[in-house]
């Protein structure tokens, strides 16, 4: 896809490197999943705190 798209816009004047690094793809997505983890322990931590028969009862 990216080959395709650097070909169309790409001019006789200018030359786009086609070629993509592994890292390229590597780098987002490690940092999302280690944003998500910190996410996850964070709520998993607050959810921890919540009394689950206390919040019940107050429905009611």
């Amino acid at each position: 896809m990216h080959k395709i798209i650097l070909e169309i816009i790409g001019s006789d004047y200018i030359m786009f490197d086609p070629s993509v690094p592994l890292r390229v793809y590597l780098i987002p997505v490690a940092a999302i999943v280690f944003i998500l983890f910190v996410l996850g322990c964070f709520v998993n931590r607050k959810l921890k705190r919540i009394a689950m028969l206390e919040s019940l009862k107050s429905v009611d």
